[in-house]
């Protein structure tokens, strides 16, 4: 969806939502980078390179990015070329996903891959931030600190995967790894701050999906057995909704089941003020809702139910415009 704020002097307020297709998708694959990568990294790159061939995966609006885990900057994307964009839009040369994959596999050690580190790192601040500062090279950003989090990228400084994630695409994790995440912390922790990307209601809007060994024994590749079980990342995997596959058999094909999917409608939409309940109005279309959608006021957000799909107050349909009216609400100290 798209929005867009009107307002006066007056503390009355409309926000305006366009509901679109929901073929947009930001497509993250993260790669395990550690030494034992290298005996599978031939199929995996032979996997990108099906992928990127499927015509009829690349009409659907895609950003697709590639990250590593370890390395300089973990969960950096990769650019197929130095200082261009790193990450692949509809229209781009598809081929260039290849050069992006090729990640090499000493970035990591065995058995301290932290990718769940590495994936908040790309998909958070300072690696998502946006600036207007023109550069030639990375020392023309932060005066050229050597901590700056920023580098050049298209004649601007920004963060590394600045204008990969869009607020209104599904967003769809794909790990590829033949050990488990070694990261600090609880599996929990970790896909509350995936699901808070696109906000609670919108769960079925973000999955991580998992490429791993899926145990309970380590799987294998004739004589070559996967370094361990990914039993953390299949449990990401399952909290958040998303598919697993298998290290030892073609990822090419859950590649494939992802990129087809079928996308799910938005349920929640935030509003650009903090508004008082009572005066909360919704048009959908032309129709005036009375029913079928809440105000959530920890979120500032108006969430549609979504149990009917053929009442558009319940479920609004593609390209109709969404129309919430509210007062303001005015704080004092």
């Amino acid at each position: 969806a798209t929005v867009d704020a009107a307002g006066n002097l007056s503390s009355w307020r409309t926000d305006t939502f366009r509901v679109v297709s929901g073929q947009a998708i930001d497509l993250l694959f993260v790669v395990d980078d550690s030494p034992s990568m290298c005996a599978h990294a031939g199929r995996v790159l032979d996997a990108f390179d099906a992928f990127a061939g499927d015509g009829a995966i690349w009409k659907a609006d895609f950003h697709v990015g590639v990250a590593g885990m370890g390395g300089d900057r973990p969960g950096t994307l990769r650019a197929a070329t130095a200082g261009t964009r790193p990450w692949l839009a509809r229209g781009d040369d598809p081929t260039a996903l290849r050069a992006m994959a090729d990640l090499g596999c000493d970035g990591s050690s065995d058995g301290a891959e932290a990718g769940f580190d590495a994936i908040r790192r790309a998909l958070s601040h300072p690696g998502l931030t946006v600036t207007d500062q023109p550069c030639e090279a990375d020392a023309d950003c932060c005066g050229g600190a050597e901590d700056c989090p920023y580098l050049c990228t298209d004649s601007r400084c920004g963060g590394p995967n600045a204008g990969f994630l869009r607020e209104d695409a599904q967003l769809e994790i794909v790990v590829i790894s033949d050990g488990d995440d070694h990261s600090d912390g609880e599996v929990g922790p970790f896909t509350d701050f995936l699901k808070s990307l696109k906000g609670y209601y919108n769960a079925n809007m973000m999955h991580l999906n998992a490429v791993v060994s899926p145990g309970p024994e380590p799987c294998t590749v004739g004589e070559l057995a996967a370094a361990e079980v990914g039993a953390r990342w299949a449990e990401a995997a399952t909290q958040t909704g998303g598919m697993q596959g298998s290290i030892c058999d073609d990822p090419l094909a859950l590649f494939r089941d992802i990129g087809q999917a079928c996308f799910t409608p938005k349920v929640q939409y935030f509003l650009t003020a903090l508004a008082e309940p009572a005066t909360i109005a919704v048009k959908v279309g032309e129709a005036a809702c009375l029913e079928h959608w809440r105000y959530d006021a920890p979120s500032n957000s108006v969430i549609f139910d979504h149990q009917d799909p053929a009442d558009p107050c319940s479920t609004p349909p593609e390209g109709v415009t969404i129309e919430v009216r509210y007062r303001t609400l005015c704080l004092t100290a």
